[in-house]
């Protein structure tokens, strides 16, 4: 009987707004999200490049432009780990608002 108390509280319309969780994929260099919707992922299993002068990068939300627009349309989220002397970024334009959050651990 409780279950059904909580099905007539909850509103159909509430229940079709939850987004679905992402499907995760291993691959040589990691685990990968392959769809869109949320996901919890360990930074030590993901997907990792490294870049010349400029640290290591995990891109969250997608390393191609497929990647970023099929599962991420307008967000992007980077773990960067940074060595002494590399740089913490480069100057770039974007067409639509951009927020950046940083994060430095000494």
């Amino acid at each position: 009987m409780l279950g059904r108390g909580i099905a007539r509280r909850v509103r159909p319309s509430i229940i079709r707004l939850m987004i679905p969780g992402a499907a995760l994929e291993e691959t040589e260099a990691g685990l990968v999200p392959v769809s869109g919707g949320w996901f919890v992922l360990n930074a030590r299993q993901a997907r990792w490049f490294h870049r010349e002068g400029r640290g290591e990068s995990l891109p969250f939300t997608g390393s191609t432009e497929f990647e970023a627009e099929t599962y991420f349309p307008q967000v992007g989220i980077n773990l960067a780990v940074l060595g002494p002397g590399e740089a913490i970024g480069m100057y770039h334009w974007e067409a639509d608002q951009e927020a950046l959050l940083e994060e430095v651990l000494a």
